[in-house]
């Protein structure tokens, strides 16, 4: 059965408005207590809105890219101001799936941590209404009316459901003509190692660019080396247009078997909130890939997003174009960026 078959026919839908970019995924509200208190000390907590692939959605929006978010909301209060603050962010909110007001928005509680101290995460996402997301939802005429599809191993890892729904959804967009991104994004509090490395396989090796970090790479395909000799290995195993994998404070790494590109990070002088930079990082790759630029340029721009995006707090990035230019060009002048 190919994707066609499993993927719902819409043909008699209305005409969707074309956008550049669509990305399916869960957001969440993230509840964190305010400065470093601990959550088991807190009397208040501060609220935000986050999900990978409307972080990816909210930084492509700022870039001036038409951008389409999907996924389930429930019809309540809480579903419709994640809503609500997206499409102020720019991103366009009209292939939602609504579902009855009962069903429920995940959660998850972040605790910022100072070294030696780590930060916690908690979640509270179990049988949330994107957890219910499957192939169904999202048919052929709305993917045709995009150039770009992108998705997280984390939409994968919500359900079986949810993962069935990325793969037949990043055949068909390779099958129709659109590009794709893939970020592996693997976390370890949703699922097993083994689990995640053959289903994310599985979607990985539809992707023209695969974005991995080096500590996943290590984990679930037990690559070793440099960052370089991990992305001509990712690129080696799922067959893609490019691999990069990104290493902290290492830099970025890209191979699209023509050059293998490395990129150092950029100096932030004082980091307000981490969470989100790696979202930032493929904003920046996708629009740069989108624009027609170089392996270089996709992860010179991807690395000033995440540099941007770690001086502000909130998981949402909104780094402008011009403040990404005016960036590049002060490393470009030895300008170092404070």
């Amino acid at each position: 059965m190919n994707a066609e078959d499993l993927l719902i026919d819409d043909s008699n839908s209305p005409v969707w408005p074309r956008a550049d970019v669509i990305t399916v995924g869960e957001t969440l509200l993230r509840l964190s207590p305010p400065g470093y208190e601990r959550l088991g000390q807190c009397k208040s907590l501060g609220v935000h809105v986050a999900g990978s692939e409307s972080n990816v959605a909210s930084g492509l929006a700022a870039l001036g890219h038409t951008v389409r978010w999907c996924s389930r909301l429930p019809d309540q209060p809480l579903g419709r101001s994640v809503a609500a603050l997206l499409a102020g962010a720019g991103i366009l909110i009209d292939a939602i799936h609504w579902t009855e007001s009962n069903q429920r928005l995940g959660l998850f509680f972040y605790e910022p941590g100072v070294p030696p101290r780590p930060p916690i995460v908690v979640y509270d996402r179990g049988g949330s209404a994107a957890s219910t997301m499957r192939q169904g939802d999202f048919g052929s005429s709305l993917l045709a009316a995009h150039k770009h599809l992108h998705l997280s191993g984390i939409t994968a890892s919500l359900s079986p459901s949810c993962a069935e729904m990325c793969r037949m959804i990043a055949v068909k967009a390779r099958d129709i003509g659109l590009t794709v991104s893939f970020d592996i994004n693997y976390r370890a509090k949703l699922w097993a190692p083994k689990v995640a490395a053959d289903t994310l396989r599985e979607i990985a090796q539809n992707a023209d660019i695969l974005i991995c970090s080096a500590a996943d790479a290590a984990l679930l395909y037990s690559l070793t080396g440099t960052g370089q000799e991990m992305s001509t290995h990712l690129r080696a195993i799922f067959q893609c247009k490019m691999a990069i994998v990104t290493g902290g404070d290492t830099g970025s790494f890209g191979w699209d078997g023509n050059v293998n590109v490395s990129v150092p990070p950029f100096i932030v002088e004082r980091t307000v909130e981490r969470l989100g930079s790696g979202d930032a990082f493929a904003s920046g790759v996708i629009s740069s890939f989108l624009s027609g630029g170089t392996l270089h340029e996709h992860l010179l721009m991807g690395s000033a997003a995440a540099a941007l995006k770690r001086t502000v707090t909130g998981d949402l990035t909104a780094a402008t174009r011009a403040e990404i230019v005016s960036l590049l060009n002060a490393e470009t002048t030895s300008q170092r960026w404070r």
